[in-house]
Formats: structure tokens, C-alpha cells, sequence
């Protein structure tokens, strides 16, 4: 994803349609009903004008890295 491509969601209310969908803080909104988004502005606008009842949002969601204890052993101890 590039640097200025689509919206981050800083959080999303409690019982709303976003909240409901799975939305979550730090989602990245990159497309509404196929439409690239680089502002709220947009992203409120291809919602409020979308003649559907529903429209489909793509998203990034950064999920990071998990660091792990392992125990050290030879591959055919892992097996």
C-alpha cells in the first residue's frame, strides 16, 4: 500500500454499522463499492450517494508480528 492510499479508521462507535461489520481502530479503507478513497470526505460520499442498500468496503488491516519463546531443538525433534 502506498503512503497516500485510502483512510485510517481511529475508531469506530459502539453499535454502528461499522462497529457491526467488523470494522476495527487502525483499519485502512481503501476502496468503497470499487472506488479509491483517500479521505473521509470520499468515503462519506460514496456511502451517502451509494443507490444500494449496501455497499462493499475493501480494507487493510495491519496485523502485527507476534514474537514467541521457542524451545530450541533439531528439525527432526519438531517433527
Amino acid at each position: 500500500m502506498g503512503s497516500n492510499q485510502g483512510v485510517v479508521g481511529v475508531s469506530t462507535e459502539p453499535g454502528s454499522a461499522a462497529d457491526e461489520a467488523g470494522f476495527r481502530a487502525g483499519d485502512v479503507i481503501l476502496e468503497v463499492d470499487g472506488l479509491p478513497v483517500n479521505s473521509v470526505r470520499q468515503v462519506f460520499r460514496a456511502i451517502t450517494t451509494a443507490e444500494a442498500k449496501y455497499v462493499i468496503i475493501r480494507i487493510d488491516r495491519f496485523i502485527p508480528a507476534v514474537k514467541s519463546k521457542v524451545f530450541s531443538a533439531t528439525h527432526s525433534q519438531l517433527l
